[in-house]
């Protein structure tokens, strides 16, 4: 039993100018703060309090590149053991907010600037991985160069595209297809799982993923969310127990209870409720 999912409106509590938001793409925990990006803005509301929110534009000097598969164009990263999080635009690069503005970082990596790139995530070593649509892993040094990071799961994603990734906490990897669910890969490349439809995910289709706590990866998607557990177990969340019709796109912990961001607003999930 993880909990019942509610929607919580932060809407009339927002700042005027971010009150229609539209869709929000990341939410991610920066210390206590909980901050999320919109198409236009980066929004941070302080110990999660939506009352004293602040927020930035978002926009660089160079135009981002379009969507491609429904896929995201800007993605928050952060750097574990740093207090720091970098902004990727698609086809554009880096950029690490810092005093209200976007600095760019490591701009003189041009592989960041491929419209490919499906993901982006930060290691715990400070390396940066670079995720392209057909599962390729590439590791981005502090230097600005990158060097492959091979994993044997690249056969399944001949006929789908990456979504989202993610870095497990033994330096594995969790790729959300378009068509094949959820791939899991060892700290070595080695293939781990692959989760799908017929063995307990209730769809193939992934939006993306949020790494909680206790080493289980939820799964978003358009019927809602499923916890997957590293030894195989998954735990469905839908429209039944309080997920919106559109499904989540992005998740994040604040203290005891989990947020989730789709085109319908933000959800809450608090475990000290039963199902």
């Amino acid at each position: 039993q993880h909990g019942q999912w509610q929607y919580e409106s932060f809407r009339d509590r927002l700042p005027a100018a971010v009150r229609q938001p539209g869709m929000i793409w990341n939410i991610v925990q920066a210390g206590d703060d909980i901050v999320f990006s919109t198409n236009n803005y980066i929004v941070t509301l302080p110990m999660g309090d939506p009352e004293h929110a602040f927020l930035a534009p978002m926009h660089t000097s160079t135009e981002m590149a379009p969507p491609r598969h429904s896929q995201q164009s800007i993605i928050a990263i952060h750097i574990p053991n740093q207090q720091r999080i970098l902004w990727y635009h698609r086809g554009v690069g880096l950029h690490e907010y810092r005093k209200g503005q976007l600095i760019p970082y490591l701009p003189e990596s041009e592989a960041l600037k491929d419209p490919r790139i499906a993901w982006v995530a930060g290691d715990s070593s400070g390396n940066i991985r670079i995720i392209w649509e057909d599962g390729s892993v590439f590791i981005l040094g502090p230097n600005g160069k990158a060097h492959p990071w091979p994993h044997q799961a690249s056969s399944l994603m001949d006929s789908t595209f990456v979504r989202t990734a993610l870095i497990l906490p033994d330096g594995g990897m969790y790729f959300a297809t378009a068509t094949k669910g959820a791939v899991l890969v060892g700290p070595s490349g080695e293939l781990r799982h692959h989760l799908h439809i017929d063995n307990g995910l209730e769809t193939n289709s992934l939006n993306g993923g949020y790494l909680d706590r206790d080493g289980g990866v939820w799964a978003t998607h358009m019927s809602g969310t499923s916890r997957i557990e590293l030894d195989e177990r998954a735990t469905i969340f839908d429209k039944s127990n309080g997920i919106g019709a559109s499904g989540l796109d992005s998740i994040v912990r604040h203290g005891a209870s989990l947020f989730g961001g789709s085109d319908e607003g933000v959800f809450r999930l608090d475990q000290a409720q039963s199902i």
